[in-house]
């Protein structure tokens, strides 16, 4: 029987943990984010979740 994948949870700028999926896109500001996601498996929590700080230096209008 294949494993299920282990589900994703997101946090950024100060947000509380919450389901997300992958992928998927921020639309974000000029300043400073620490970006973290841990796993979550059959009700069991990654307790080390993987963390990245970050910049946006200048955000540029999209075309549309």
């Amino acid at each position: 029987m294949p494993k299920k994948p282990p589900k994703k949870a997101t946090a950024s700028k100060a947000a509380k943990f919450r389901a997300c999926k992958s992928p998927r896109a921020f639309k974000l500001q000029a300043g400073r984010y620490r970006f973290e996601v841990r796993a979550v498996l059959n009700g069991v929590v990654d307790a080390t979740p993987a963390k990245r700080s970050f910049r946006v230096v200048r955000v540029f209008p999209l075309d549309k």
